[in-house]
């Protein structure tokens, strides 16, 4: 009966690093947040540019340019509220997770 394995020394893993699971989930809570108002302060700066008026939802009302200038102002005016859409929809499920870890340590 061969037992040689049991005699043969195995190294160990490393243990993977401890992880502040709060802290990872603030950090992005706050990239989110940053972000958000990093554009806010962009759009705002668009709209004033460009003498933009919208309603709450972002839909262009009016704005003083030229008028061969007016489609490419609303396809940028377009990407910027996609960048916000997306930001939106990230914002919440930040903080879900930041609920759910914090929910779990207590």
């Amino acid at each position: 009966m061969d037992v040689s394995w049991f005699s043969k020394t195995e190294t160990l893993p490393e243990p993977a690093p401890v992880v502040d699971r709060e802290a990872v989930a603030l950090e992005r809570v706050r990239e989110i947040k940053a972000a958000l108002s990093q554009l806010d302060a962009e759009m705002l700066s668009f709209k004033n540019k460009h003498s933009i008026t919208t309603d709450r939802f972002g839909r262009i009302f009016g704005m003083i340019c030229p008028l061969l200038e007016r489609p490419t102002i609303e396809t940028e005016w377009r990407v910027l509220l996609r960048r916000r859409d997306k930001l939106m929809e990230a914002w919440p499920v930040a903080l879900s997770e930041l609920n759910d870890v914090r929910r779990r340590e207590k």
